[in-house]
């Protein structure tokens, strides 16, 4: 595990600590062979150099990132994903490529899972292509 990530996680309250701790366990547990590093400053997975994704913590929310910048159809891929979030979890905040979680609402660690299994799925067919 990097180093820089844990000196990132480690500024925040208890709280966001833990919900931070979840994403990236959660996504090292999903995205195998996975690389960690800081990328403008917010943790972000890596495989064969491309970035996954990216996640933040911020001070009403925390935000996960999608970053397709490995596949070639990367834009229309994000926009069916963001899509498919948008519709089934109206609830939550968005932006042109990310999702983002209010501290103040109950943090929905299973649809963690789901964003990770979604975008190591992708990863692991554009590889089989």
């Amino acid at each position: 595990m990097s180093d820089d990530v844990n000196f990132y996680i480690m500024k925040f309250e208890p709280e966001v600590q833990k919900r931070l701790m979840e994403i990236r366990f959660t996504a090292l547990d999903i995205f195998q062979d996975v690389g960690e590093k800081l990328y403008h400053g917010a943790p972000s997975f890596t495989l064969d150099g491309n970035t996954i994704m990216d996640y933040a913590a911020y001070k009403k929310h925390i935000s996960i990132i999608l970053a397709y910048w490995w596949k070639t159809d990367w834009e229309e891929r994000s926009r069916e994903i963001m899509d498919f979030l948008k519709t089934n979890y109206p609830q939550y905040g968005y932006t042109q490529y990310t999702i983002q979680f209010p501290h103040k609402d109950d943090f929905p660690y299973e649809l963690i899972k789901i964003i990770c299994n979604l975008l190591w799925q992708d990863r692991f067919q554009e590889a089989l292509q």
